[in-house]
């Protein structure tokens, strides 16, 4: 009975860590695949959200990698 209980709490630990991972992976999309070229990420910052071009450039190549 240990031994089943030890097996199921590390597969439990196994898919609770591979869901965080998936939704980690879901939230950091690259610009490339929400603008088709780097610009238009830049634009997007600066004109919509309102940042200036060194902090649409900052969120493009940070938060939003490429």
């Amino acid at each position: 009975m240990n031994q089943l209980h030890t097996m199921l709490m590390m597969l439990l630990i196994v898919a609770a860590a591979g869901i965080m991972f998936n939704f980690l992976v879901e939230s950091g999309n690259a610009w490339h695949s929400q603008f088709s070229t780097k610009k238009e990420c830049t634009n997007f910052m600066k004109d919509v959200i309102g940042n200036t071009t060194a902090e649409a450039n900052a969120m493009c190549q940070k938060v939003v990698p490429h």
